[in-house]
């Protein structure tokens, strides 16, 4: 694919409209063909030294690429650096992906603790700034790690939430690739399938090149565990296909293995070993990646099932040694029991006996482990409960508060309105007697602030900051020329009366509450088409 840009552009001096149309090709060129991304993504770094707003998506883009690619090297510094730069422009969403990154990188090198940290760090910060994207990514890596622990119903729980969160964005696969291996490994193939199913038909719908192969394979995998072998092979062989049109050498490299491993089974030892060097020939031999090991590992495997354990004994000894234990519990058991089995069948029983402890060991070590995590994941979900528990609790008081603030105004408006028409009916009286009188001026007097002064205002306040504890507080740090009384009448708008109920209830008129409210508004700087009430309601 061309990019949006000749090769002999000079891109230090690209404008930003020309940047921001070539991060557009680059997103493009991402899904379709990461190694042409990669050198694209160097490109447009140096267009981006002068915009360092842009500069982190940049960063963040090649990262990830390189984490498609397999380029583990100085990725976890990678990713350091642009959340460092899009920390410094306060630009949350890439800092929150670019911690996904991190702990995916982080995950790579086999320190599953360190990535849970990061991604439970992501998703609070992906819940605050509400991104959905980030949001499902970060639980569907916390899906992957509580697998890897062993811990397969609170991975499936964080790999649905993953996929509710991600409905409506641009990329789902990510969950339902997590769900399809959950269920597979469970044994419920039908619904691993049906996952496989819906996440290949969005990835062929939105044309997306890249994410198809680890579909593929792992199809393959359920009908190699329902020992329909021949089907398996022709879902690794699609899975080869589309890692290689994706430019996606890792995926090239599973799909291969898988073939072979599909071959040792069929007990085409010969395929299987020729698949095996081809698989091994894609990668530069350094031993980094959980392909080129377990591919070590299917060569011992090919060579104990031909019958030569004593070749596979040399290529564990000469391979494989130091790795078991970093590169998950599975290749471990299975490295464990082929030198138990291979040196049983030498008739090296010491050594036979020495492994056979060495996996007991090892899985009473995993137990723990899994125990602990369970007790801490427990422990976690509990808290999670409490506070779920007393968020739910706040609520509930703050409604009760609510109902007791509108009940007391409900009443003081029905009591207002029975001493005016009172004094309206005491006054008629007085207006009989002579103006002279002394006693009916002294009555008129008093019966001109009956109703304002039968209100506790300080009895009311007090309840309405028990419902709204922050709204006063806010309102005058905000807009501290406030008067007493508008701030009053502030508190009776926000408590969504008219004003024809405040005028009742402060024994002011109607256009004397206007008047309040137009200066109201105005210290608030509110223009024409703004509410007061909802603006109120805001705080």
């Amino acid at each position: 694919m061309r990019s949006a840009l000749p090769s002999d552009f000079n891109y230090t001096h690209m404008t930003r409209k020309e940047t921001e149309h070539n991060i557009e090709e680059l997103v493009r060129l991402k899904r379709e063909n990461p190694q042409s991304a990669f050198e694209f993504a160097q490109k447009l770094i140096l267009a981006c030294k002068k915009y360092l707003d842009i500069m982190p998506q940049i960063l963040l883009y090649r990262a990830d690429i390189c984490l498609r690619l397999g380029r583990y090297e100085g990725l976890n510094e990678q990713y350091l650096e642009c959340i460092d730069l899009a920390t410094k422009s306060d630009n949350k969403r890439i800092v929150a992906l670019a911690l996904i990154g991190q702990g995916v990188a982080i995950l790579y090198e086999h320190d599953a603790a360190a990535s849970k940290e990061l991604f439970e760090q992501t998703l609070s910060l992906a819940i605050m700034i509400g991104d959905k994207e980030a949001e499902g990514k970060a639980l569907a890596n916390l899906a992957l790690v509580y697998h890897q622990w062993g811990l397969r119903e609170l991975a499936v729980g964080y790999a649905k939430d993953a996929y509710e969160a991600m409905k409506g964005t641009n990329d789902i696969t990510l969950p339902l690739y997590r769900l399809a291996v959950l269920s597979s490994v469970a044994g419920d193939y039908e619904r691993a399938i049906s996952y496989i199913t819906e996440g290949l038909e969005f990835l062929h719908s939105h044309n997306y090149k890249y994410g198809r192969a680890p579909f593929y394979s792992e199809l393959g995998s359920i009908y190699s565990r329902m020992e329909q072998f021949d089907k398996a092979k022709e879902h690794y062989e699609s899975s080869l296909r589309e890692a290689e049109i994706a430019g996606d050498i890792e995926n090239a490299m599973t799909s291969m293995i898988l073939l072979a491993a599909n071959e040792i089974r069929l007990g085409n030892y010969d395929t299987a070993d020729t698949a095996l060097h081809t698989a091994l020939a894609m990668s530069d031999g350094n031993f980094r990646t959980q392909p080129e090991v377990w591919c070590q590992y299917y060569f011992a495997f090919n060579a104990f099932y031909r019958g030569d354990p004593n070749e596979a004994i040399r290529i564990l000894d000469e391979k494989l040694a130091g790795v078991p234990i970093a590169f998950g519990m599975q290749l471990t058991e299975g490295i464990y029991s082929l030198y138990g089995e291979a040196y049983s069948q030498t008739g090296s029983w010491e050594n036979a006996t020495l492994y056979e402890r060495k996996l007991r060991e090892y899985r009473e070590q995993v137990n723990s482990t899994q125990f602990k995590s369970n007790l801490t994941t427990a422990q976690a979900l509990i808290a999670t409960e409490r506070e779920k528990h007393d968020k739910e609790l706040e609520k509930m008081k703050r409604e009760q508060l609510e109902r007791e603030l509108s009940n007391t105004t409900l009443q003081l408006l029905a009591q207002t309105e029975a001493l005016a028409e009172f004094r309206e009916g005491i006054l008629a009286v007085v207006r009989k007697a002579p103006p002279t009188e002394p006693i009916a001026r002294e009555l008129r007097e008093k019966l001109k602030v009956l109703p304002c002064k039968s209100i506790d205002w300080d009895l009311f306040e007090t309840q309405f900051k028990a419902a709204h504890p922050e709204f006063r507080l806010k309102l005058l740090e905000l807009y501290p020329d406030l008067t007493k009384m508008e701030l009053r009448i502030c508190t009776l708008i926000r408590m969504n009366l008219k004003s024809d109920d405040i005028s009742r209830l402060t024994c002011l008129s109607e256009r004397n509450i206007e008047n309040h409210r137009y200066r109201i508004r105005k210290k608030l700087n509110m223009v024409k088409e703004q509410d007061l009430a909802q603006e109120l309601a805001k705080m």
